[in-house]
């Protein structure tokens, strides 16, 4: 057995980097095991979730259609190739709505375009989730007392979420290109 009096400083730090680099090996192996023994979780499934459906309750409000933002030649050829891989993908579909919605083209970090959609105007007229959201610093707190913390962040995660019939027509997005309804939440 060591003295950590009597042991020169680099020795020690040197074992407790050993031990650190096995605990985390051990933990790694631990966390493997577990994907590999749950790999049916984290399948990239085609159906959506059956446990709830997502509604927007506009209440009685007129319906809200804001006028396409304008968009570059290049950009709306971009747009363009991502709505028809959203129509083939069945995301979303050919409609004739009251409601419109401008599309936006985010730049990602690697030169590629996230389509979003600019759903400002239809939320300010939303009726509030009356769900209560936990506070971040009770979050915090919690995770303070917390030995491993793991975040999963799901692939297109709204596309799994189906919508309520009825609130189909209240996400009809547009463009200079052409109009289309979302079958699933797009809400990135």
């Amino acid at each position: 057995m060591l003295c950590w009096r009597c042991t020169p400083h680099h020795i020690l730090v040197n074992l407790v980097k050993m031990k650190v680099q096995a605990f985390l090996l051990n933990k790694e192996k631990n966390f493997n095991s577990l994907l590999e023994e749950f790999e049916k979780c984290f399948e990239r499934g085609e159906e959506l979730t059956p446990f709830i459906e997502h509604k927007i309750d506009t209440g009685n409000h007129l319906p809200v259609a804001v006028t396409p933002y304008r968009l570059s030649p290049a950009r709306q050829e971009i747009l363009k190739k991502e709505i028809d891989v959203l129509l083939a993908a069945g995301v979303i579909e050919e409609c004739d709505s009251p409601y419109a919605t401008p599309v936006v083209l985010v730049p990602k970090p690697n030169s590629e375009f996230r389509l979003c959609v600019d759903y400002r105007k239809l939320n300010a007229v939303t009726r509030p989730d009356p769900y209560p959201l936990p506070r971040m610093n009770d979050l915090f707190q919690n995770a303070k007392q917390t030995a491993n913390i793991a975040t999963i962040d799901l692939k297109s995660g709204y596309h799994q979420v189906p919508l309520y019939p009825p609130t189909k027509t209240k996400l009809h997005l547009c463009a200079n290109l052409e109009s289309t309804d979302f079958q699933e939440c797009l809400l990135d």
